[in-house]
């Protein structure tokens, strides 16, 4: 196998990012571990980290007070061609009742609008977007068969 083969895209080595390499930002964990909570506004801070060592954070308010017009504020910096561009992002919530009851809470992607549990954002990429937005592959696709 030659790991150089395969273009962009491909999903082969040196392909597309991976979805593994990509920040992600999980709805429902930030749910599970209180980071958000319905009929409440919260800010805090998402970390993500690689073999142990920091790999990078932003800042979050969680506007989830007023029902139906819930919203996620995300504030980051990010490298810019060498210069540091401060960027705040404003991610549209919305939930859902299931068939067997509760209610489950959704991200609006704000490229593809679509309703999503996570949202990404890949090494040298610029806003959080689905994994179809950014056209991400699986770590797994690129393994020899």
């Amino acid at each position: 196998m030659l790991l150089g083969m395969g273009g962009y895209g491909s999903g082969r080595h040196y392909g597309r990012p991976t979805v593994d390499a990509s920040k992600r930002i999980d709805l429902a964990r930030m749910f599970r571990e209180g980071m958000v909570r319905e009929g409440s506004n919260l800010q805090g801070t998402l970390r993500w980290s690689s073999g142990g060592s920091p790999r990078g954070s932003i800042g979050y308010v969680a506007m989830m007070r007023e029902a139906g017009s819930e919203w996620l504020e995300l504030s980051y910096t990010r490298d810019s061609d060498g210069q540091p561009e401060d960027v705040s992002q404003t991610i549209q919530l919305c939930s859902t009742v299931p068939n067997y009851g509760g209610k489950r809470w959704w991200m609006i992607c704000p490229f593809k609008h679509v309703r999503v549990g996570k949202l990404y954002l890949p090494n040298g990429g610029d806003r959080f977007a689905t994994r179809q937005a950014w056209r991400l592959g699986y770590h797994s696709q690129r393994l020899a068969a």
